[in-house]
């Protein structure tokens, strides 16, 4: 029994330099630096016209506006509720020199006039 404390003791002299040679934790930052989410890409703002129709072509899928204004109308709009007289508010984008519709609003009449 007076050996019992010599086995404790081997093991602290032996296991101490190991010990001493661990690195110590590092701290954690009050304030974490946080990286902003990377910038998307800009996408040209979609312009927008309104206006009575005055001519409307079914095989060209166009439009033409009373100030001119002609607007390719693409497959994912219907055209079934668009008819010549009929006010619309539309925004379009710039397509390889064309107006291409990206929406079409028919504006009801006013109940003033």
């Amino acid at each position: 029994m007076q050996w019992a404390w010599l086995i404790p003791a081997i093991l602290l002299v032996v296991g101490s330099p190991a010990w001493a040679q661990m690195a110590p934790p590092l701290p954690m930052p009050l304030n974490p630096v946080v990286e902003p989410p990377p910038a998307k890409p800009t996408e040209p703002p979609a312009m927008a016209v309104q206006g009575k129709i005055t001519s409307l072509d079914q095989w060209s899928k166009t439009m033409t506006l009373e100030d001119g204004t002609m607007l390719r109308i693409p497959d994912s709009i219907a055209m079934t509720a668009l008819k010549e007289g009929v006010r619309v508010i539309a925004t379009y984008e710039e397509q390889d020199g064309q107006k291409v519709a990206t929406s079409v609003i028919r504006v009801r009449p006013s109940s003033n006039s």
